[in-house]
């Protein structure tokens, strides 16, 4: 979706960006929300399983600025076709 964004901003015009740098800043903006939820709901005193949820959600969203272009060189294949106008 990030990509696919960033290749219609460039199309009309306002730039857009190659790489997944801008990707990574949007899921350390994410952790930064994720913290302030999660200390709300602390506040809160929701139940104990809200607030492990909202951890394990954080910690797999924390993940991704350090992954994300391992994970893209294995779905690479999956777009050789267009490469090659297969499709």
């Amino acid at each position: 979706m990030y990509l696919l964004a960033q290749y219609f901003q460039k199309k009309s015009g306002e730039g857009g960006e190659w790489s997944v740098d801008g990707l990574k800043i949007i899921y350390q903006d994410l952790h930064v929300v994720n913290m302030a939820i999660s200390t709300r709901i602390r506040s809160a005193l929701l139940a104990e399983s809200s607030i492990n949820a909202l951890v394990i959600l954080d910690a797999r969203a924390n993940m991704i600025p350090f992954v994300i272009e391992d994970y893209l060189d294995e779905i690479k294949l999956l777009f050789d076709a267009y490469k090659t106008n297969l499709i």
